[in-house]
């Protein structure tokens, strides 16, 4: 009996991580409004770990092919522009639009009240919608 309560412990210890912190954050501005000639970061979904962060991003770009898109997304301090975690994008997403690319492993101070999410092409840089996360 003890073996089977261990395992359900176990179990439901790994289904279900009780440190988990989620936070979801999309944004309000229509996408007919946007210049797609900028990456926008449209939607994030912030998951706090037990000492780091994951980052489940999602963008929209014009990508066009290998001579413009969307190449990169940054998580920054709001005060201090500190970079906290990045996302190089290898590659454009013509066929693929918006998309969601992650990154784990994202260590932000615990005194970090809010960070910024934002995005790059590699034509034009930063510029297009960025969004503002509360992590308190």
């Amino acid at each position: 009996m003890k073996r089977v309560i261990f395992l359900l412990v176990i179990i439901i210890g790994f289904s279900f991580p009780l440190w988990a912190e989620n936070i979801i954050l999309s944004s309000d501005i229509p996408i007919n409004k946007l210049d797609l000639n900028f990456a926008h970061v449209i939607k994030v979904n912030a998951i706090k770990n037990l000492e780091d962060w994951r980052f489940d991003v999602t963008l929209l770009h014009n990508d066009t092919g290998w001579n413009h898109y969307a190449d990169l997304w940054v998580v920054v301090d709001s005060q201090t522009g500190e970079e906290y975690g990045r996302r190089v994008l290898t590659h454009p997403h013509v066929n693929e639009q918006p998309f969601t690319r992650s990154q784990t492993g994202i260590k932000i101070p615990a005194t970090v009240e809010t960070v910024i999410v934002k995005a790059a092409c590699n034509v034009h840089g930063f510029g297009g919608t960025e969004l503002s996360i509360s992590l308190k």
